[in-house]
């Protein structure tokens, strides 16, 4: 009998202190919560500010350049441009770090979706910049359905697509090929893009996975953008190269896994 109520007592001890793991548990996960809303707000709020001053800049320069172009001369209006590109630049490679530190702290959500579609949201955004550049962009119609995390993946494409656009030569019409091929480990997208070569430097730390780039490391060649690449693909386990095609350009490419793979089941 004395066993009997022990057990019962035990069973009710066990029964409150899991009760109370549980309540503190969803305390912690609250306060978690709220700790990354914080942050979320912390660092919307910090890359505004930032991002304010160079803003400034860009439309006081372009202000004195439009109404002062008289005044200003040749020089004084190169000045002008180059301080444009320069705050441009800067403006860049500040949300660039911000993007590059949100990677490591943003919780993955997978997903099934076809990566046409966040294909045509990279072109979407990039439209003007598109247009601008005079690019022509070659998309295959039918491209893979994945299941992976949209936002990170959005992220790759959306650097390397840039890194093509940014990197043409001054003379030469940017010319983009994207396109997925079957693999028999998995299905290969492809990035193909006739700009200038990539150094042997940026190759090389491409196609490591333990590759970072310097910020400021081969300056032209979108150093930050391209430490987003490999790390996003390091987050989604997806393996990840880039090679120099002489006298056709670069070629970037990264392998989605079977398990990654959505294939549309047949009735």
């Amino acid at each position: 009998m004395n066993d009997l109520k022990d057990s019962v007592t035990n069973e009710e001890a066990l029964r409150v202190l899991v009760n109370k793991l549980t309540e503190r548990n969803q305390f912690l996960e609250q306060q978690l919560s709220d700790l990354k809303f914080e942050f979320d707000r912390f660092t919307h709020n910090l890359t505004r500010s930032i991002r304010l001053p160079f803003l400034s800049i860009v439309a006081l320069t372009d202000g004195l350049v439009k109404n002062c172009a008289s005044s200003l001369g040749e020089y004084g209006q190169s000045y002008c441009d180059n301080i444009i590109y320069s705050a441009d630049n800067i403006e860049k490679i500040m949300i660039d770090l911000f993007q590059y530190h949100r990677l490591g702290t943003t919780e993955i959500e997978m997903t099934e979706f076809d990566i046409l579609v966040v294909i045509n949201q990279v072109l979407n955004d990039y439209r003007k910049l598109i247009d601008f550049r005079n690019a022509s962009i070659i998309v295959d119609d039918k491209l893979a359905k994945v299941y992976s995390s949209r936002p990170i993946l959005y992220q790759i494409i959306y650097h390397l697509v840039l890194y093509s656009l940014d990197n043409a030569e001054q003379d030469v019409r940017p010319i983009i090929h994207i396109y997925t091929q079957n693999e028999t480990n998995g299905v290969k997208l492809f990035i193909h893009s006739n700009v200038k070569a990539l150094s042997s430097r940026v190759l090389e730390l491409l196609n490591s996975e333990n590759g970072e780039f310097g910020f400021f490391e081969q300056n032209e060649q979108s150093g930050i953008g391209l430490s987003i690449v490999r790390k996003g693909c390091n987050l989604l386990s997806l393996q990840f190269g880039a090679e120099v095609i002489q006298g056709e350009g670069n070629l970037f490419w990264i392998q989605f896994n079977p398990l990654n793979i959505v294939t549309d089941k047949k009735e």
